[in-house]
Formats: structure tokens, sequence, C-alpha cells
């Protein structure tokens, strides 16, 4: 199921930290359990959480790619 699922903008993974380059095991497992958290919570009201929640974790700094701010250190290139 969770190769199903479009890509978007923010995630349940990314307010997690869980984003950016998966060049561990540990990062791999990370992303992949809280995409399918997401996939069995999916609701209206995670979605809004998801999305007023974004501003704070790239504001506040907290990086999903692991290399400092993520408004100014996160540029890699999504592949789809």
């Amino acid at each position: 199921m969770r190769d199903k699922m479009k890509p978007g903008i923010t995630g349940w993974a990314q307010i997690n930290g869980w984003r950016g380059k998966t060049d561990t095991v540990e990062k791999i497992t990370q992303r992949v359990t809280h995409d399918l958290e997401y996939i069995n919570r999916w609701s209206l009201g995670l979605e809004f959480y998801i999305l007023m929640k974004t501003p704070f974790v790239l504001l506040k700094g907290e990086s999903a790619c692991g290399l400092g701010p993520l408004l100014l250190r996160c540029t890699h290139t999504r592949h789809w």
C-alpha cells in the first residue's frame, strides 16, 4: 500500500525528522515506519496537524535531511 501513496509537499515522516537521505538502515526503517503509521492513521485531522506543524518544524530548524535548518540546507532533488 505504501508504494501506491502519492508523495506530497510535507508528511508525517518529515515533521518527525525522517526525511532526506536514507543512507542508513535506521533512516530507511524510520521513514517506512512513519509512512505506514501515516497510512494507518490517515484522517483529515492528521492532515491538518501535519500542515500546521510543518512551518514550525521549518522555522525551528529541525532538518529532516540532517544538514541543519531545513529552509537553508535541504535542497536535495526528489526523484519520482
